[in-house]
């Protein structure tokens, strides 16, 4: 069965100690071949009981923003097998849904999301989100069916519509630790979070503006300032 992703794997006590030792696990997986990668990076279960995820890697769009560095190990095999006895389609089904971004708190959720793959799971998402003006997706036909509060942009040819987003989103991901998935920072107060964005959004905002006022003044030039300069 062809690797679908795979993930490096690290022992946590050797890089608690300094030492990066690690091996690559490709998806799906054995039992065996889970028991050989861990006594190759020294995972006894004795001196170093604890492994962690350093980086995930493959062709599923969208699937690493979700899975974070202590995923279990069986859970992420079961989703590996559960993808790769899809046909195209619904692999590019999954993705959307990936896109949507609801029913992916848990590698559990997603297992389940792939379980369930049907324009009804789309529509409940869309259901439950604030209502927009208009609605930009890229050429996936199981939008056709899906019934779009506002006016739906189905562009077939490419991401124009759909790419800036999703840059943002990861931006977001990227600065503010407590927006990447399953991460050790949390906020204990809403407010605390909505304070964080707000000071980032404005930051953000002003480093676009100046970026691209720049770049039109100085064509082919390295902008000479960053995001954190504006924080």
């Amino acid at each position: 069965m062809a690797a679908l992703f795979e993930a490096y794997i690290t022992n946590l006590g050797k890089y608690n100690e300094g030492e990066l030792v690690g091996e690559t696990l490709k998806f799906p997986t054995s039992p065996q071949a889970v028991e050989a990668l861990l006594k190759n990076i020294g995972v006894d279960g004795i001196r170093y009981g604890e492994f962690f995820i350093t980086s995930f890697d493959g062709d599923v769009l969208g699937l690493y923003d979700y899975l974070g560095e202590y995923e279990n190990l069986d859970e992420l095999n079961h989703l590996a097998c559960l993808l790769s006895e899809l046909p195209q389609s619904e692999i590019e089904k999954f993705e959307a849904a990936l896109h949507m971004g609801a029913h992916t708190s848990s590698v559990a959720d997603i297992i389940n999301l792939a379980e369930n793959l049907d324009t009804k799971t789309i529509q409940k998402m869309v259901d439950a989100a604030p209502d927009a003006e208009r609605y930009c997706t890229d050429g996936y036909s199981g939008y056709l069916d899906v019934v779009f509060p506002g006016k739906h942009i189905f562009n077939i040819h490419n991401k124009n519509d759909t790419f800036t987003v999703e840059g943002v989103n990861a931006d977001l991901r990227h600065y503010i630790p407590t927006l990447a998935r399953r991460s050790r920072c949390f906020p204990r107060k809403l407010e605390n979070l909505q304070a964080v964005l707000a000071v980032f959004v404005r930051a953000y905002n002003r480093f676009g503006f100046q970026k691209h006022r720049y770049r039109s003044r100085h064509p082919g030039s390295s902008v000479p300032f960053s995001l954190f300069d504006f924080l």
